[in-house]
């Protein structure tokens, strides 16, 4: 898979660091850390430190969001600038995000009906 410039300049010419950056661009949704670990594990070899210190530099950098859910998991998913929320099932626990346009309008609507006014969701 092509990397975007701005990920390919962050990964840099270290192999595994390419690596892990390539897998993270791969991904197409959420994930932990330990799926991407067992997804690398797989095709390359790259430790758990390393991929750590990718995660943080690439959070620092703008270009990864993480999420800590209620159970305290930390989940992550590529930045795009956009807003959204995620959302996970009690059953399976598959966690999806979604954009925040899709629900906002329901989200001002019950605050309104609650005698709120929601500015900003």
């Amino acid at each position: 898979m092509a990397l975007s410039p701005e990920l390919e300049a962050f990964a840099g010419k270290r192999a595994a660091r390419k690596a892990v950056v390539e897998a993270i661009a791969a991904t197409r949704h959420v994930f932990s850390l330990d799926e991407l670990f067992k997804n690398l594990r797989a095709k390359a070899t790259v430790s758990r430190s390393t991929i750590y210190r990718t995660l943080r530099a690439m959070r620092e950098s703008s270009l990864l969001s993480e999420t800590v859910l209620l159970s305290g998991a930390r989940v992550y998913h590529l930045a795009s600038g956009k807003r959204g929320m995620l959302w996970v099932c009690d059953d399976c626990h598959r966690i999806c995000s979604l954009p925040i346009t899709e629900v906002e309008t329901h989200f001002i609507a019950a605050a309104k009906s609650s005698g709120f006014t929601a500015e900003k969701i």
